[in-house]
């Protein structure tokens, strides 16, 4: 009786689960450890909804890297018809990066340089005509020791992008971002 009883109830919450799954209620994340953990016998209906709401999970709006460089990669964003760099000018700012310490995965997208200082993910980019810029997305992220240097190389701009505050430093020699770099301190 207790087993019979275990099973309805099980049926109950696997069902409810099923629908969440159908209705997009998991992230990408959730989703994976649902279909790492579903291997059990009597889960196939499980595993077969993870399957299937994963792979709305479209990769293919990610960007490819086509181009590998001495030091970082092009992707497929910042290209045109014919593979040539829409910006140009990323190319000497993804060149710049690839000097610094500390710094890995250089990617040219379609309008910044997507790097990683230390692991942690950063932008460099043009903020104009002649003007650089380097900065992250969470400001809470960095010491203020790093805003207060920044000051030192270059304008500091601050801006909402939903519901992070990004933080920028602004400069208008290429050489400066190596100290822009270099004045980095995470929180």
């Amino acid at each position: 009786m207790f087993l019979k009883k275990y099973f309805v109830v099980f049926e109950d919450v696997m069902s409810d689960f099923l629908e969440k799954i159908k209705s997009d209620k998991f992230t990408k994340h959730e989703l994976e450890n649902i279909i790492c953990n579903a291997n059990s016998k009597g889960r196939i209906d499980l595993l077969e909804a993870a399957k299937i709401a994963l792979a709305k999970y479209d990769k293919s709006n990610r960007p490819k890297i086509i181009k590998k460089m001495d030091g970082y990669y092009i992707t497929d964003v910042a290209c045109d018809n014919n593979g040539n760099v829409l910006n140009p000018k990323l190319i000497e700012i993804a060149t710049a990066l690839v000097d610094c310490p500390f710094v890995d995965e250089i990617a040219i997208l379609k309008t910044e340089v997507r790097f990683y200082l230390k692991g942690r993910h950063m932008l460099a980019g043009v903020a104009g005509v002649n003007l650089f810029r380097v900065g992250l997305l969470d400001e809470n992220k960095i010491k203020d020791s790093t805003i207060e240097r920044w000051k030192e190389v270059g304008v500091i701009v601050k801006g909402q992008y939903f519901d992070a505050t990004y933080v920028d430093v602004h400069f208008s020699s290429l050489a400066q971002i190596t100290k822009a770099i270099g004045s980095v301190e995470f929180a």
